[in-house]
């Protein structure tokens, strides 16, 4: 017998409630990374300029200021964990298994750079379960905290490396770090894009 007490019914509740998601990196940038690495010739039939600054958002949560950010997440948030190859919503059912909870997500507050929609779309893949290596999810009651440590050390390294002030800007302003939703009490993982609600299931 546990001498641990069980928490009440709407203790339980809050508990879930106040534990908020918030992902670092672009859904998919596992995958994009690989693309953008790999496979010229997709990049060569888009806008060089767009191309240019859509890979700079996605590149500058990798490499050095992958693992800082891994480092502000963990003084910030009790779980941090990696994306893996199974994508996003993979990622968010392992959460929701590891707390025995439900979840509320809001699909258009998913970071999603607009370079990976167009790679996705040219290799006919979903990139919300396409490779999410290269990302952080992080469980925290302090959502605001975390983002907000993140953006400085961000902007700090952007001010450290130069370059064009207006594209500079551009990157910062459209960061791809967001809060997407909350966990819950009972087993209902809402994944909402407007009125439309789906629910979040293992074969993701």
């Amino acid at each position: 017998i546990s001498g641990k007490k069980e928490p009440e019914r709407e203790e339980k509740k809050i508990i879930a409630e106040e534990r908020h998601i918030v992902v670092l990196g672009t859904a998919a940038a596992g995958y994009a990374l690989k693309k953008i690495e790999e496979d010229g010739e997709v990049l060569q039939g888009l806008n060089s300029q767009f191309v240019k600054i859509e890979a700079e958002k996605i590149k500058l949560i990798s490499g050095e200021n992958f693992r800082k950010m891994k480092e502000i997440a963990l003084e910030n948030a009790e779980d941090v964990r990696i994306g893996g190859e199974g994508g996003i919503f993979a990622s968010l059912w392992d959460v929701c298994t590891e707390y025995g909870a439900g979840l509320k997500c809001q699909l258009p507050k998913i970071p999603i750079s607009s370079l990976v929609i167009e790679l996705c779309e040219d290799g006919d893949t979903n990139p919300y379960l396409a490779d999410y290596s290269g990302s952080i999810i992080a469980v925290t009651t302090k959502p605001e905290k975390l983002l907000e440590a993140v953006k400085e050390y961000l902007k700090e390294k952007m001010e450290e490396k130069g370059g064009e002030t207006n594209r500079n800007n551009e990157i910062y302003e459209n960061l791809l770090i967001a809060e997407i939703g909350h966990l819950i009490s009972g087993p209902e993982k809402m994944i909402i894009n407007g009125d439309e609600v789906r629910s979040l299931s293992p074969e993701y």
